[in-house]
């Protein structure tokens, strides 16, 4: 659909054709219209689909150039995607010098930002606590003629602790028209959505956080250096673009210094860097200096970097939710992607739990390449399984992997059965009980019936 179908301005429509947006993606076909007439929406779609434009083309639309008041506030929940969303704004300056947008972010000198009062922004975008600080501890800005409120990005606002800093926000606000937008709604965080905002429609587009045109691989390393492993997967693959994601930040500074000795250029990017680091790197980034990123899971969230054509997960993440996320930084805007993922066979539980909605291209690591494993690993189906059962299978493989040692020794097979016997046995144990506790139970139950 082209924008022109939504009966936009036609300096709007001026503006984003020259900018280069002809056509709507599936998300904003949704959005937009609804928008347009001031609609509270929760909005929940896979990453890459083109949120953003969701809320920035009808706050334009809509936005009364000739008052120089605050008007529409995003919130943002870090720097990094407040400055992107602030650079999508600043392209429309261009076209309306009336429009006067500002960034609220950490790292910038606070006193600069109490000066707001003789010349209010009609947008701010803006990271919870310093929009707090700002807007209603120092109480800067009149909020009166706020009409738009967005969150963005909420399920990481709400990881990162920010909700208690938004509940404030969101009581000055009664009257703004809010609009949420996210890859993913944990319920918890929905019920809390449903209970603060008054929403109009949910819109949920896709049930995957991450786009299907993206591959995934699982490779085996068998604990061999995972950093040599790192090294040499660079050296073969000679990826176009690759972000290596790595779950703590001591991981993300040995690697990238590991790389760096043996010759490959690369950027670092994670939570401890200053305001300063981090924007040299993504400076360099959108420049072209950098190819190959070594970062933390604050770069999987929104953050968009263009061309991803690959994603290394240096280690496994915690959960499910977090995997889509990393994976969902390549293959965007119906961009082929490639997510690759080391594991051994003390994480293979984890790979296998992953299997029951990813499906896994498998590769063995040896010699210093990647071949295709020519050894299908079980789908093991958890739907017909009790999750004691699943958990006493990932108990089983842990034991077998802790017995087991590099160099063989006498008597390791009888070890390892013996380990394997000692979880069985614990493992029918709590089972028995179980089954004791429960027919207590209901005895009890059907005892106070009478």
């Amino acid at each position: 659909m082209n924008f022109k179908s939504f009966n936009l301005k036609e300096d709007l429509i001026d503006a984003l054709e020259k900018l280069g947006y002809t056509t709507a993606s599936q998300i904003q076909e949704l959005v937009i219209p609804r928008a347009l007439k001031d609609k509270n929406l929760i909005v929940k779609s896979m990453t890459g689909s083109g949120k953003t434009h969701c809320f920035i083309i009808p706050i334009l639309n809509n936005l009364n150039f000739q008052l120089k008041q605050l008007q529409a506030i995003v919130i943002s929940p870090t720097r990094e995607l407040a400055k992107q969303t602030y650079d999508f704004f600043s392209q429309f300056e261009n076209f309306y010098k009336e429009l006067n947008v500002k960034l609220l972010i950490g790292g910038h000198q606070k006193k600069d930002d109490l000066n707001l009062k003789n010349n209010p922004p009609q947008i701010i975008i803006a990271t919870p606590k310093r929009l707090k600080d700002i807007l209603v501890e120092e109480s800067v800005i009149k909020l009166g003629f706020v009409n738009y409120l967005i969150l963005d990005e909420v399920d990481m606002m709400m990881d990162l602790g920010y909700f208690n800093d938004i509940d404030t926000i969101l009581s000055r606000l009664k009257a703004a028209k809010i609009m949420v937008f996210s890859a993913s709604y944990p319920n918890k965080i929905l019920h809390l959505l449903k209970k603060y905002i008054d929403c109009d429609e949910i819109i949920s587009l896709g049930k995957d956080i991450t786009n299907n045109n993206v591959v995934h691989y699982a490779i085996d390393r068998k604990h061999q250096d995972i950093k040599k492993a790192t090294l040499d997967f660079i050296n073969k693959n000679n990826p176009y673009f690759l972000l290596i994601f790595c779950s703590y930040k001591k991981d993300v500074s040995e690697l990238y210094e590991y790389l760096i000795k043996n010759g490959i250029k690369c950027g670092i990017l994670h939570g401890d860097l200053t305001q300063r680091e981090r924007k040299n790197t993504l400076k360099l980034l959108k420049n072209g200096n950098y190819h190959i990123v070594v970062c933390s899971d604050m770069a999987s969230r929104g953050l968009d970097f263009k061309d991803v054509s690959d994603v290394l997960n240096y280690d496994l993440p915690n959960n499910e939710e977090f995997y889509f996320h990393r994976a969902g930084r390549c293959g965007r805007m119906n961009n082929q992607g490639n997510c690759y993922t080391f594991y051994n066979v003390d994480t293979l539980p984890q790979i296998e739990y992953f299997q029951k909605s990813i499906q896994f291209n498998f590769l063995t690591y040896k010699n210093g390449d990647f071949i295709s494993s020519s050894k299908a690993k079980k789908v093991i189906n958890k739907k017909k399984m009790s999750e004691e059962e699943i958990k006493l299978n990932r108990d089983i493989k842990l034991a077998k992997s802790k017995a087991t040692t590099k160099k063989v020794k006498p008597n390791y097979k009888k070890k390892v059965k013996l380990a394997v016997e000692k979880v069985v046995k614990k493992y029918k144990k709590d089972k028995i009980r179980k089954e004791i506790h429960k027919q207590i139970k209901e005895k009890y139950r059907k005892g106070s019936n009478y």
